[in-house]
């Protein structure tokens, strides 16, 4: 497994367990997460490593995973 596809499995679910929704509003790598049409941020994780996207991730759901 590829840290990408490593990446994509954390994302996926974290997001069937805190319900929130991913857009994609570029058409890119950067994508925005959403929870009750509320914008909760959102990151491009293209070029980075898994650490430090993982990282960026938690901290964009520091509130959710509290």
């Amino acid at each position: 497994m590829t840290d990408r596809e490593l990446f994509e499995e954390v994302l996926n679910r974290f997001q069937k367990q805190y319900r929130f929704e991913i857009e994609h509003p570029y058409g890119d790598a950067y994508f925005e997460l959403k929870k009750n049409e509320e914008v909760i941020g959102g990151m491009n994780p293209e070029g980075y490593n898994l650490l430090y996207n993982l990282f960026k991730l938690c901290k964009l759901l520091q509130r959710e995973l509290g």
